[in-house]
């Protein structure tokens, strides 16, 4: 079963995955760095306005992902220095002041966060297989790879979700990702 990450819970919801703590505020020290680590609230808020959705209630829901689930695709060894070096941390994101804060903080204001993130990637894909499409309003850590990260992503959650989909539909997975950018919103979307 690949929904592990988060739950379908009423039919008014749609296949549109956001979770508040997608955003990421630390002391204000996330205004250091030109991407909007708010956004993800900005895009939710403006699918109420525009009317797509009536209620945030109608958006699922992703839990995030252990570090367990992140050694799929990437070291122990990174996951470690990342969990427990402020300095890793602050290179990753390229926020240079997080190396000075204590790595408890920066686990549980930036790490935590983007866990949830890709908890949104891999429940994102689920839903496209079974409802033929899917969004994700956070994710598309496109720059970390298996050992390392960068431009402000530790975690590879597209090959994570990719990965989750091929063990359960043993390599039959036809669900493609893609990149919308419009202003300074960017969403993964999958579908199938």
């Amino acid at each position: 079963q690949i929904v592990l990450t988060g739950s379908w819970k009423s039919r008014d919801q749609l296949p549109v995955v956001y979770h508040p703590d997608y955003n990421i505020t630390l002391l204000g020290l996330e205004k250091l760095h030109p991407f909007d680590s708010c956004k993800f609230q900005k895009v939710a808020a403006g699918l109420q306005e525009h009317q797509v959705i009536s209620s945030l209630k109608q958006l699922v829901q992703p839990t995030a992902v252990t570090q367990r689930t992140l050694q799929d695709v990437h070291t122990a060894e990174y996951l470690q220095e990342l969990w427990t070096s402020s300095t890793k941390a602050a290179q990753v994101t390229e926020l240079a002041p997080l190396a000075v804060l204590p790595a408890s903080l920066v686990q549980r204001q930036v790490l935590k966060p983007m866990q949830t993130h890709v908890g949104g990637t891999i429940l994102a894909a689920a839903l496209a297989v079974v409802h033929g499409w899917a969004v994700n309003l956070g994710g598309g850590m496109h720059h970390a790879y298996w050992q390392d990260g960068s431009g402000w992503c530790p975690y590879d959650d597209i090959t994570l979700a990719i990965r989750r989909l091929r063990c359960v539909r043993h390599r039959s997975a036809r669900t493609w990702f893609g990149w919308v950018a419009r202003g300074r919103f960017d969403m993964c979307l999958a579908g199938s």
